[in-house]
């Protein structure tokens, strides 16, 4: 069963032109009304977070880092060290979040 979608989709009109067409008129409008209706949070916020801060604190950690690690020679070794400092202190920042949260 293939479903057409229009190029220019747009919402019913005030005489639903636009639905009198579609054979999944009735059960689309009922969809929309299920979805307004929700009460469910948003957790658009917690997943942009869950996703970013990682992120942030690695890359904070990273640039933070180089000036506390001249002591390396070889640039290969400092960014190795950097690199390696970071992912592991974002991976338990991370763990200990979660066993926190799992905790309440």
């Amino acid at each position: 069963m293939a479903i057409n979608i229009p190029l220019m989709f747009t919402m019913g009109t005030k005489t639903d032109q636009h639905c009198s067409q579609c054979p999944q008129k009735d059960g689309c409008k009922e969809v929309y009304v299920k979805l307004g209706r929700s009460d469910v949070p948003n957790v658009a916020g917690a997943v942009c977070w869950a996703f970013l801060a990682p992120i942030g604190l690695f890359a904070v950690l990273a640039i933070g880092l180089e000036p506390w690690l001249p002591a390396f020679d070889d640039e290969k070794i400092r960014t190795a060290t950097i690199y390696v400092v970071s992912v592991v202190v974002t991976v338990m920042a991370v763990w200990t979040v979660k066993q926190i949260k799992t905790k309440k």
